[in-house]
Protein backbone atom coordinates (compact mmCIF):
# COMPACT_ATOMS: atom_id res chain seq x y z
CA UNK A 1 0.00 0.00 0.00
CA UNK A 2 1.39 3.29 -1.29
CA UNK A 3 0.51 6.58 0.83
CA UNK A 4 0.63 10.08 -0.05
CA UNK A 5 2.30 12.65 1.94
CA UNK A 6 2.83 15.57 -1.34
CA UNK A 7 -1.01 15.66 -1.95
CA UNK A 8 -2.31 16.20 1.79
CA UNK A 9 0.53 18.13 2.56
CA UNK A 10 -0.17 20.53 -0.45
CA UNK A 11 -4.17 20.39 0.00
CA UNK A 12 -3.56 21.20 4.07
CA UNK A 13 -0.78 24.44 3.39
CA UNK A 14 -3.02 25.49 0.34
CA UNK A 15 -6.02 25.75 2.74
CA UNK A 16 -3.93 27.48 4.79
CA UNK A 17 -2.84 29.95 2.85
CA UNK A 18 -6.24 30.62 1.26
CA UNK A 19 -7.65 31.40 5.05
CA UNK A 20 -4.73 33.12 5.99
CA UNK A 21 -5.24 35.29 2.74
CA UNK A 22 -8.68 36.17 3.99
CA UNK A 23 -7.98 36.57 7.31
CA UNK A 24 -5.18 39.19 6.22
CA UNK A 25 -7.32 40.88 3.86
CA UNK A 26 -10.25 41.67 6.93
CA UNK A 27 -12.79 39.13 5.02
CA UNK A 28 -12.41 37.11 7.99
CA UNK A 29 -11.45 37.85 11.29
CA UNK A 30 -8.75 35.99 14.04
CA UNK A 31 -11.08 34.04 15.90
CA UNK A 32 -12.87 32.44 12.70
CA UNK A 33 -9.30 31.46 11.40
CA UNK A 34 -8.01 29.85 14.24
CA UNK A 35 -11.70 28.43 15.27
CA UNK A 36 -11.50 26.77 11.44
CA UNK A 37 -7.94 25.43 12.06
CA UNK A 38 -8.84 24.18 15.49
CA UNK A 39 -11.73 22.04 14.68
CA UNK A 40 -9.75 20.84 11.40
CA UNK A 41 -7.02 19.96 13.93
CA UNK A 42 -9.52 18.09 15.80
CA UNK A 43 -11.35 16.17 12.96
CA UNK A 44 -7.64 14.81 12.00
CA UNK A 45 -7.13 13.74 15.62
CA UNK A 46 -10.27 12.15 15.66
CA UNK A 47 -9.83 10.44 12.46
CA UNK A 48 -6.23 9.09 13.56
CA UNK A 49 -6.66 8.48 16.60
CA UNK A 50 -9.76 6.84 16.70
CA UNK A 51 -8.79 4.77 13.28
CA UNK A 52 -5.29 3.69 15.43
CA UNK A 53 -7.00 2.65 18.31
CA UNK A 54 -9.44 0.03 16.04
CA UNK A 55 -6.47 -0.47 14.73
CA UNK A 56 -4.57 -1.77 17.43
CA UNK A 57 -7.31 -3.04 18.89
CA UNK A 58 -7.72 -5.47 16.01
CA UNK A 59 -4.17 -6.40 15.84
CA UNK A 60 -4.37 -6.97 20.20
CA UNK A 61 -7.52 -9.92 19.78
CA UNK A 62 -6.39 -11.08 16.16
CA UNK A 63 -9.55 -10.00 14.75
CA UNK A 64 -9.38 -8.85 10.50
CA UNK A 65 -11.79 -7.11 8.67
CA UNK A 66 -12.12 -6.11 5.11
CA UNK A 67 -11.91 -2.69 5.81
CA UNK A 68 -8.18 -2.98 7.86
CA UNK A 69 -6.24 -1.70 4.67
CA UNK A 70 -8.48 1.37 3.89
CA UNK A 71 -8.77 1.96 8.07
CA UNK A 72 -5.17 1.62 8.07
CA UNK A 73 -4.82 3.85 5.19
CA UNK A 74 -7.10 6.94 6.52
CA UNK A 75 -5.23 6.80 9.51
CA UNK A 76 -1.43 7.40 8.25
CA UNK A 77 -3.25 10.15 5.67
CA UNK A 78 -5.02 11.73 8.58
CA UNK A 79 -1.42 11.79 10.45
CA UNK A 80 0.02 13.35 7.52
CA UNK A 81 -2.53 16.31 7.73
CA UNK A 82 -1.96 16.22 11.31
CA UNK A 83 1.44 16.84 11.49
CA UNK A 84 1.27 19.70 9.04
CA UNK A 85 -1.73 21.32 10.97
CA UNK A 86 0.09 20.83 14.41
CA UNK A 87 2.81 23.47 12.27
CA UNK A 88 0.49 25.97 12.09
CA UNK A 89 -0.88 25.17 15.56
CA UNK A 90 2.16 26.02 17.14
CA UNK A 91 2.16 29.21 15.17
CA UNK A 92 -0.88 30.42 16.25
CA UNK A 93 0.33 29.42 20.15
CA UNK A 94 3.90 30.30 19.78
CA UNK A 95 3.84 32.62 23.21
CA UNK A 96 2.78 29.50 25.41
CA UNK A 97 4.48 26.96 22.75
CA UNK A 98 7.86 28.93 24.46
CA UNK A 99 6.36 29.30 27.81
CA UNK A 100 6.22 25.54 27.82
CA UNK A 101 9.71 25.00 26.42
CA UNK A 102 11.09 27.81 28.77
CA UNK A 103 12.21 29.50 25.49
CA UNK A 104 12.28 33.31 25.36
Amino acid sequence: MEYEILIPSMLVIGLYIITYGLYKKGLVNRRWHVNLWNLIIFIAFIISGIGGFILLFMLEYGLKAPFNQQLLYWHVEAGVGLVIITIFHFHYYKGSVYRVFGVR
